[in-house]
């Protein structure tokens, strides 16, 4: 029984530090100040659309998430620690903004090289996104990596 009371004791701490707090209204307050929303109308919109709308924009900077392994203070006006609904989302202060920017262009514009190759220009959605280049990185891969070991086909000179 002695072995279990820390034990027990424990648990009681344990399920006193998670158990709800009461809900007031200066704490439902508190939460609807700090509630953040993907915006009917964008602002500063310098590349997309400017008539983008929240789940278009949502769908673009989930392609900058995905295809940089960022989160949005890598381009936006913000920290790791604050709320979204601290963030400056329309400042152009972060310099990488402009870098996205930029990227963005170059990616529409090799998109729209690529539609003017005989079957390519068939094909849906973009050919070339952050991801083809990055790989989930923030420094684009200009190198294809080595493999582990060759394939079963390679003779000894790598035939």
């Amino acid at each position: 029984m002695r072995a279990f009371l820390p034990l027990i004791a424990f648990a009681v701490f344990v399920l006193a530090a998670y158990s709800p707090t009461e809900f007031n209204s200066e704490t439902s307050a508190m939460l609807a100040d700090t509630t953040w929303s993907w915006p009917e109308t964008s602002q500063n919109l310098q590349i997309l659309q400017t008539d983008t709308g929240p789940s278009e924009l949502r769908q673009s900077m989930m392609e900058f998430v995905f295809g940089l392994g960022v989160r949005c203070q890598h381009c936006h006006v913000g920290s790791e620690e604050m709320s979204l609904a601290e963030f400056d989302f329309v400042s152009d202060e972060n310099p990488n903004k402009n870098i996205a920017r930029e990227m963005m262009l170059l990616a529409t514009a090799t998109n729209d090289g690529l539609s003017a190759i005989d079957g390519l220009g068939d094909a849906e959605g973009p050919r070339v996104t952050c991801y083809t280049c990055h790989r989930g990185s923030t420094t684009p891969e200009t190198v294809a990596p080595m493999p582990q070991r060759p394939p079963p086909s390679w003779d000894e000179d790598g035939n």
